[in-house]
């Protein structure tokens, strides 16, 4: 209710009208939202949980009261609640873990008020996790409400749906005779099935493959099962399902063949669902001893260059182009001056190697030799050349590694 009066130093002969009152109508308004999660995503294998994640917003504008969480889970299978938690105080049931049931109905009661988000987070949490242990379509409807009104009702309810598979852990043991076997008697053969679940398996089937030297007799399995010999030797025996942690026994009897020679018989079965297990590696069982590797493995190693290390081909000197003598000049006098020099590359792996073939001495000296003393000026280089005494004087000639033979045109010009 809100009054206004007037008033005024003027003299007011009808003060009755100074004073006038208004009522206004406050309505508190609360926009509730629900918003849900599942993890992991879908199709989750039969046996793990699956954990649901329920956000409870107050888009405001007034603060909510009374407010209630409800989330129905149907199935065609069963299922089991583990777990139901807040982040705020709340009265939540059923109590967990429920049994196993086809349709179970989650209620949860908040303590306090929800601010709105302009007040505060505006958020509450509840978190659901769920385990089914075989195939089956979980639908999960979540809806909210509040004693305080909602201006738009249409976001009060959230779906989803996830779909479970069916998982089985198959693991079979194999026991063969404790004592030697004689040739050409019977000896027994005994396979223990195990299914550790979490889902039954269907279609299974146990194999086992008679090495050379074992002669089927016969076999009987446990639980229903049915077995017979199949060609290649191989006897199989089948059962229709086989539940969680249900076990099945199968009595293999063979004959030992009566020329078998001594030694060590590895008989192998195995046994395969429809539904794959998670752990392969116990769907096979030997009666045999393993047997050992003769030689250590040891692995290879292989040596990579490193960065930055890695050596690169040297850079080759760019041969000499010098102009070509006048007509009749000496042809025997060296045009190139590469030609002394002979740079050949050999390419081994990262390794680049230089070699130089050094020029005949002999042969070379004869040839300057041939074309008259040495012109004045001449330098031999760093190498040069020496005259050794004593009997016939030989010419040496001592080419050093990068040493290069100058024309004939520049000497004594």
């Amino acid at each position: 209710m809100n009054s206004a009066t007037a008033a005024t130093t003027t003299p007011d002969p009808d003060p009755s009208d100074n004073t006038d009152t208004a009522q206004v109508g406050v309505t508190a308004l609360a926009d509730l939202m629900v918003t849900k999660f599942a993890s992991p995503a879908g199709p989750v294998p039969a046996g793990t949980p699956i954990v649901y994640t329920f956000y409870v917003d107050n888009l405001g504008p007034s603060t909510a009261s009374g407010v209630a969480f409800a989330d129905a889970v149907t199935s065609n299978g069963n299922f089991v609640i583990n777990s139901i938690t807040t982040d705020r105080p709340a009265t939540c049931t059923p109590a967990t873990p429920t049994a196993p049931a086809n349709s179970r109905t989650v209620d949860c009661a908040l303590t306090g008020n929800l601010e709105p988000q302009s007040a505060g987070t505006g958020r509450w949490t509840i978190t659901v996790t769920i385990t089914a242990n075989s195939a089956q379509t979980l639908n999960n409807i979540a809806t909210v409400e509040s004693t305080t009104p909602d201006p738009d009702p249409s976001n009060n309810e959230d779906e989803l749906n996830r779909d479970v598979t069916d998982l089985a852990d198959l693991a079979i043991v194999k026991n063969g005779p404790a004592l030697p076997v004689a040739a050409g008697t019977n000896t027994v053969f005994t396979m223990v099935v195990t299914n550790n679940g979490p889902s039954a398996a269907t279609n299974v089937v146990m194999g086992d493959d008679l090495p050379a030297g074992l002669n089927y007799v016969s076999a009987v399995a446990s639980g229903g099962g049915v077995c017979a010999l199949v060609p290649t030797n191989r006897v199989e025996c089948a059962w229709g399902s086989i539940p969680a942690a249900g076990v099945r026994t199968v009595t293999l009897i063979v004959n030992v063949d009566a020329n078998y020679p001594a030694g060590v018989i590895h008989n192998t079965g195995t046994v395969n669902s429809r539904h794959a297990g998670p752990q392969p590696l116990e769907q096979r069982g030997s009666a045999g001893p393993r047997r050992r590797p003769r030689g250590r493995s040891r692995d290879r190693q292989v040596r990579h260059p490193r960065p930055g290390r890695r050596r690169q081909p040297p850079d080759l000197p760019a041969p000499r182009h010098e102009p070509r003598p006048e007509r009749g000049a000496e042809r025997g006098r060296v045009r190139h001056a590469a030609a002394a020099d002979d740079v050949r590359q050999r390419h081994y792996g990262q390794r680049h190697v230089r070699s130089r073939r050094r020029p005949e001495p002999r042969g070379l000296h004869d040839r300057l030799d041939a074309a008259g003393s040495d012109p004045p000026g001449h330098d031999h280089g760093a190498g040069g050349s020496e005259h050794a005494a004593g009997g016939d004087q030989q010419h040496r000639h001592r080419a050093e590694r990068g040493a290069r033979l100058q024309p004939a045109e520049q000497h004594g010009q």
